[in-house]
């Protein structure tokens, strides 16, 4: 009789164990399911990202096609160095928004002369400021498992501090449309090239007036014509461990300025005039990524 309990009691040991594994092995399951990796491109729209951004400033204005007496157009050109944050969201699985900010600042050479006749040459070198300010609000059109199309729609602020003989100060707005693209090459890679189409709006320039003697004769503000912006970059992301990663990008930005019309300081025979002009800006970044989700 004892031997028969003992055999009831191993077999209600067996059960109960039996039991107890199949629930431990069901939340297991669900544990490593609740646990485990997201997709790397979702990481990526859920983020936030601060860097180091270095920028080749290429400027020029049309000078010659303002006025064919000076000697030549004038140029800005260097390096400038800073910080750039970014934020990104996805609302309801669609939604797509991207906010993001830049300021660099750096000694840009002027190449040009003196903007009162005779026109004497005048090259240096000085410190300039640039600030960007961007927000982007699109859909994820497309939503693969290694692949994302994303339309968005956006509108900026652009700055620039000009150290010239006139010391400028350039800013305005840009709308823009462009598309993103997530291309996910395994579990922890993904690369993200896009293309902006746009144009400048409310440009400004603001600068210092001088007359032949190089008198301060007072401040002129041009407004400039609207023209077309282009963007276009490539973005990589490297998760290194859970929600880090390692963010490297390069892009270039493309814009005119249109020539402003002739604005007259005081009693100034001579009428003020911001000539067309031509940016080209390439950017490369390298900084930390944070992801929320």
């Amino acid at each position: 009789m004892q031997r028969n309990m003992a055999l009831i009691f191993i077999k209600k040991m067996i059960y109960v164990a039996a039991v107890f594994i199949f629930l431990l092995s069901k939340t297991a399951v669900a544990y490593i399911a609740y646990y485990e990796k997201p997709r790397v491109a979702d990481q990526v729209n859920n983020s936030f990202f601060l860097g180091f951004t270095l920028m080749n400033l290429n400027f020029r204005e049309d000078n010659i096609g303002l006025d064919p007496k000076v000697p030549g157009n004038v140029k800005d050109v260097g390096l400038a160095y800073g910080i750039t944050a970014n934020v990104r969201n996805v609302f309801f699985e669609k939604l797509y928004t991207d906010f993001s900010g830049e300021y660099v600042t750096g000694k840009i050479k002027y190449d040009g002369y003196k903007m009162v006749s005779p026109y004497e040459p005048l090259s240096f070198k000085a410190t300039n400021n640039f600030a960007n300010i961007d927000a982007k609000l699109g859909v994820v059109l497309l939503n693969y498992e290694h692949f994302q199309i994303i339309p968005y729609g956006g509108f900026g602020f652009r700055y620039w501090s000009r150290t010239t003989s006139s010391d400028c100060r350039y800013y305005n707005f840009k709308p823009i449309a462009g598309v993103r693209l997530n291309i996910s090459l395994g579990d922890d890679l993904v690369l993200s090239p896009y293309a902006d189409l746009g144009m400048t709006l409310w440009g400004h320039a603001k600068s210092k007036a001088y007359d032949a003697a190089e008198n301060f004769i007072g401040d002129v503000n041009h407004k400039l014509g609207n023209k077309a912006i282009r963007e276009a970059g490539l973005e990589i992301n490297y998760r290194l461990e859970n929600e880090i990663f390692l963010t490297a990008a390069a892009s270039y930005t493309g814009f005119m300025y249109g020539k402003s019309s002739p604005q007259h300081v005081g009693s100034y025979a001579k009428p003020f005039t911001e000539p067309n002009s031509k940016t080209n800006e390439y950017r490369f970044t390298l900084g930390v990524r944070y992801s929320f989700l």
